[in-house]
C-alpha cells in the first residue's frame, strides 16, 4: 500500500522525452507508389523525417493518418500587473474561441485535418474546486484542471510542488490517452496571458541572467508595460 504517487522526478521526465528508437539509416520519405526518395527530404525536412521514423521504429517516414493539436491553457497571476496588451481574463476567451473553432489555431488545424483538443489546466473560471463548466467551458475541457489560475510569481509561488506534479502528470495522461487512441503525432500549444513573463523568469533564473537580458515585447507591449514586465521578472527571480 502507498499513500499516493511517488514524488515526481522532472529529470526522469525530461529523459523520457527522447525517442527510444533510432533508425538504422537516414530516413527517406515514401514517395508516389511507396517508392523511397531521399530527394524528397532535403534539409530540415530530412531531419524531421529521420526523427519521425525513429519514433515509429522504422527507416521510412510514412504518412500520418492521425495528428492532434493539444492546447494547454492556464492563467498567470502576474498578468494582473499589466505585463501584456491582453486583458488578464483573456485566457478563458481564447479557450472558448478554440472550442468554437473560431481561433486562428483552430482554423489552421481544421485546414490541415489535425484534431484539436483543449485542456484548461489552470484557467481561473475553471478551477478544480468550482463548477467544471464555469464560464461556458465544456466539462471535457476542464476535466484536467489543477487549480484556478496561478499565483503572481513576483510575490509568491505560481504553484505548490504538489500542484506542479499534478500538472505534469495531467500532461502525461493526456499524451498517454492520445497514444492509446491511435494518435501518431502530438502538436503542443499553450494559451495564457502573461506566459512570456513567466517564461522569461524561468530563463533568467536558470541561466543566471538579469531581467533586462531576457525580457522581450511578448504580446507587443509598449515601453511602460515592458518596464512593468521587467520589474516583475526581476522581483520573481530575487524572491526565488
Amino acid at each position: 500500500m502507498t499513500d499516493g504517487p511517488r514524488p515526481l522526478n522532472l529529470r526522469e521526465v525530461a529523459e523520457g522525452l527522447r525517442s527510444p528508437h533510432a533508425p538504422a539509416a537516414p530516413a527517406a520519405l515514401a514517395g508516389a507508389g511507396g517508392a523511397r526518395s531521399a530527394l524528397l527530404a532535403p534539409g530540415r525536412l530530412r531531419e524531421l523525417a529521420t526523427w519521425l521514423a525513429g519514433t515509429r521504429d522504422t527507416d521510412v517516414a510514412g504518412p500520418l493518418e492521425r495528428a492532434r493539436l493539444v492546447v494547454l491553457a492556464g492563467d498567470h497571476g502576474v498578468a494582473a500587473r499589466g505585463v501584456s496588451v491582453l486583458a488578464p481574463d483573456g485566457t478563458a476567451d481564447a479557450v472558448r474561441d478554440l472550442v468554437a473553432g473560431t481561433h486562428p489555431a483552430a482554423a489552421l488545424a481544421a485546414a490541415a485535418a489535425v484534431e484539436l483538443a483543449v485542456h484548461a489546466v489552470g484557467v481561473r473560471s475553471a478551477g478544480p474546486d468550482g463548477d467544471r463548466g464555469a464560464g461556458g467551458l465544456p466539462a471535457a475541457v476542464t476535466a484536467r484542471a489543477v487549480r484556478a489560475g496561478s499565483g503572481d510569481v513576483a510575490r509568491e509561488d505560481a504553484m505548490s510542488a504538489e500542484e506542479t506534479a499534478a500538472a505534469v502528470r495531467a500532461g502525461a495522461a493526456i499524451a498517454d490517452e492520445a497514444a492509446d487512441e491511435g494518435v501518431q503525432l502530438l502538436l503542443l500549444g499553450d494559451v495564457g496571458v502573461g506566459a512570456t513573463t513567466v517564461a522569461a523568469t524561468l530563463v533568467a533564473a536558470c541561466l543566471r541572467k538579469s531581467a533586462v537580458d531576457v525580457v522581450g515585447r511578448g504580446s507587443g507591449v509598449d515601453d511602460d508595460a515592458w518596464m512593468r514586465k521587467t520589474a516583475a521578472v526581476r522581483d520573481a527571480v530575487r524572491r526565488a
